[in-house]
């Protein structure tokens, strides 16, 4: 009976794995810049940052739990429901993001602190945007 168990916890585990995509967007406000972030997470000793500014890609290590990789995407001028999203979220870049599912909680510290630091919010890179991570309520810097 105890393997019974074990199984459903583990099948429960992976459904909640799965329901978090490894892939997300940055909309980020006007001025806000890899470089910048980059700056901004430094000051911070939890996470380790590395920023290639020539491949335009920031790789934030996240100790025993990954990493999230923040990097600039070429946009499809075609993509009428990207733009969209860009509007309604007021940002003026987008930028690819891509993190370790099963690290969520920890992955989305750093993206909370991203944008309460530098504005703009983290939405999943699905069909709907969702799930969505942004500053907590008063937090958000002025930009």
């Amino acid at each position: 009976m105890g393997n019974g168990r074990k199984k459903y916890v583990h099948k429960k585990e992976a459904d909640k794995i799965v329901s978090v995509p490894s892939e997300w967007l940055y909309f980020a406000m006007e001025g806000v810049s890899l470089r910048s972030i980059y700056d901004c997470l430094k000051k911070q000793k939890r996470w380790g940052a590395e920023y290639w500014e020539e491949a335009e890609v920031l790789e934030i290590s996240i100790p025993e739990n990954g990493f999230v990789d923040l990097e600039s995407m070429e946009m499809d001028p075609e993509d009428g429901e990207l733009y969209a999203c860009m509007e309604e979220t007021g940002a003026k870049t987008v930028y690819a993001v891509t993190i370790v599912p099963e690290h969520y909680e920890k992955m989305q510290d750093v993206m909370r602190y991203i944008a309460e630091e530098q504005g703009g919010v983290f939405r999943g890179d699905t069909t709907d945007f969702l799930p969505e991570v942004k500053a907590v309520s008063g937090l958000t810097a002025s930009r």
